[in-house]
């Protein structure tokens, strides 16, 4: 069962929040574009180290796969509905959810695959 990473919903542009992944706490990033409107995140590791630098929120793809040594899962926007469109400011942890699969869950699926 995948993870949903807590998001802040009311309209805050942007934030910081750290978040644990299989064990391991990572400081994410989020950041709203207004002038492009989407939604951009970042991870680093605590101690500083850039492990992910400004990827944009698209749904149904994997986001974190330019990550160097970061979390070993997978993290993908999935939309509640049938609208796939990047999320606005206020659709991110509303009508689109960030997700985090485990890479055990990953392995899983691509075997049953």
């Amino acid at each position: 069962m995948s993870l949903i990473i807590p998001t802040v919903r009311d309209g805050t542009e942007a934030y910081d929040q750290r978040t644990q992944l299989e064990g391991i706490e990572y400081l994410f990033a989020f950041r709203y574009n207004l002038r492009r409107e989407l939604w951009t995140f970042s991870i680093q590791a605590l101690d500083g180290r850039a492990i992910l630098t400004g990827q944009t929120v698209h749904v149904g793809i994997p986001l974190n796969r330019r990550a160097v040594q970061g979390p070993p899962g997978v993290l993908i926007a999935v939309s509640e509905t049938d609208d796939v469109t990047s999320p606005t400011i206020h659709e991110l942890g509303e009508r689109v959810k960030l997700c985090y699969l485990t890479a055990a869950e990953v392995t899983a699926i691509e075997a049953a695959s």
